[in-house]
């Protein structure tokens, strides 16, 4: 495949005719989808099956990267995306195969040679960088472009379903009505966690966990993957000097002196004078070179999965180096090692009786404020001076639109701008539901992370003269939307022909406490 990628690399004739394929390689979710995962099987399709250790790893993983941006994601919730996610597409990729679509060796080429993140400072496929971009994920040239074949194939059939979408004036009066029917909102948001601090005893602890044992007992089955199993976790300093990879040789000369010069300094210096010294990572380097405690995916991540696994394998006061990565050269120092560990559920109880009573109080001392708030907000004697007083401000909306989006499972959730994520449609039906006449509901509204009170500014409902002007706009509009729902309802279907070959276990759906039941 390299050699056909240097002999295609400036055709325009190739661009021309695969210029509709993606450009970057969408993973399997994360997931390696193979066949005869054996009684160990998360998920089953038909013979396509996923192993319960891939799943959890997967399930980790996007656990904390999610809660990075999204700290209100659940467990729960993440299990069944996930799921539903896979079985996407495990049918998707059956659907491409049935019909026949495959993926020629020029489209392949074609896709890989226009991936930026191949690419070099000249936009131009780098055979070098497709290696290491390889060898950090710790995978073959072959698994890959088996793996992007089938990806791309499934993007063919999702294009192929969406060309077949026809949009009906219907579709796109429905569009124009959503899109015209506005509304201005005043909101002052009141988060569950401005609140005064809890103080709990032994004795509250020891009286929940006594009360709720089998709660307490089915919270720690549930976190266990996540919160309570411990992967080995390792912990490393570093000296970077930093160097691009298409750096020219005096440039890579001179990193090499700066790096050898870390090496002899560190003979009779400590690591981490020198790394304050000399490294060039800035974040490191102002903690003294430390990278913290870092898991196998995060070393291999950052130094490459060749001497990720090294580092990682590494006994504590070993120094890894001096070696050359994507980034530049390293001196990679092991601090200390954390075997791999699980957290008992005797250690675990109190912390999560601790966490449920402290967050009853939250919810509880939230709904208080809130209503008090409230009454003062809808009398109008909540002043912009007393909300900065207490750490809050008011705002006023810019248009506010009905208009749905889909989630990853095809249902229709809404996103506020500047209130967040409503899936189940409570808030703009209770705003929606607002009239000049009656600009308040009848008190604070729930959020996933608080109250919200609110209070209609203005209302603009559709103008039916306006709709024959916006008509050819709404029809592209309503194709696009027709195209997506299209593509859920043949999911759907397809999920119902194979539902009786499928087959998700309940630890994956509900965690492990639900394994032997």
């Amino acid at each position: 495949m390299l050699s056909i990628l240097r002999e295609k690399s400036g055709s325009v004739v190739v661009k021309i005719l695969f210029g509709a394929i993606a450009v970057s390689f969408i993973s399997w979710g994360g997931v390696r989808i193979g066949r005869g995962c054996g009684s160990g099987a998360a998920i089953v399709v038909g013979p396509e099956a996923i192993s319960q250790q891939e799943f959890d790893q997967r399930l980790r993983e996007e656990f904390y990267f999610r809660r990075s941006y999204a700290p209100d994601i659940t467990v729960d919730t993440l299990r069944q995306e996930l799921s539903q996610r896979i079985v996407n597409r495990i049918l998707l990729g059956f659907a491409a195969k049935s019909v026949g679509l495959l993926v020629s060796d020029d489209e392949l080429a074609f896709s890989i040679r226009e991936n930026p993140t191949l690419q070099d400072d000249h936009n131009r496929f780098d055979g070098s960088r497709y290696k290491r971009f390889l060898a950090s994920r710790g995978l073959s040239v072959e698994q890959y472009e088996i793996d992007l074949r089938k990806e791309l194939a499934i993007d063919k059939f999702i294009r192929l379903i969406k060309y077949t979408a026809l949009s009906s004036d219907d579709d796109r009066r429905y569009r124009w009505e959503i899109d015209s029917q506005k509304i201005k909102l005043e909101t002052v948001r009141v988060p569950s966690d401005q609140v005064v601090e809890i103080s709990l005893t032994d004795d509250d602890i020891s009286d929940y966990v006594a009360k709720n044992q089998d709660r307490v007992k089915s919270e720690y089955e549930r976190d266990l993957p996540i919160r309570y199993k411990k992967d080995k976790q390792t912990r490393v300093s570093q000296i970077m000097v930093g160097l691009a990879e298409t750096a020219s040789e005096p440039d890579v000369e001179v990193a090499k002196k700066q790096i050898y010069l870390a090496v002899e300094r560190i003979k009779t210096e400590p690591f981490e004078t020198v790394a304050k010294d000399l490294s060039t990572d800035a974040a490191s380097a102002s903690r003294s070179g430390d990278m913290g405690l870092r898991s196998l995916a995060s070393i291999r991540f950052a130094f490459g999965a060749e001497h990720g696994d090294e580092i990682f394998s590494a006994n504590v006061g070993r120094v890894v180096g001096p070696f050359r990565s994507a980034k530049g050269f390293h001196l990679v120092k092991i601090n200390e090692t954390l075997p791999a560990r699980t957290i008992p559920f005797d250690d675990a109880k109190r912390d999560i009786a601790r966490q449920a009573i402290e967050t009853q109080k939250r919810s509880e001392q939230a709904r208080a404020r809130a209503e008090a708030l409230y009454a003062e907000f809808r009398a109008g004697r909540l002043t912009d001076a007393h909300l900065k007083s207490i750490g809050l401000g008011r705002e006023r909306s810019k248009d506010f639109l009905k208009r749905p989006i889909r989630t990853a499972g095809g249902q229709n959730a809404y996103y506020l701008p500047g209130i967040g994520s409503d899936e189940t449609g409570t808030l703009v039906r209770t705003a929606f539901g607002l009239t000049k006449n009656h600009p308040f509901p009848d008190g604070p509204v729930l959020l996933n992370n608080g109250y919200l009170l609110m209070k209609l500014i203005d209302r603009a409902d559709p103008n039916p003269a306006d709709y024959e002007k916006e008509k050819d706009a709404l029809e592209k509009r309503a194709l696009f939307d027709e195209q997506n729902s299209l593509l859920f309802r043949w999911l759907e279907n397809s999920r119902k022909r194979y539902e009786a070959k499928t087959t998700i276990s309940p630890e994956t759906l509900l965690g492990p406490q639900q394994k032997s039941s």
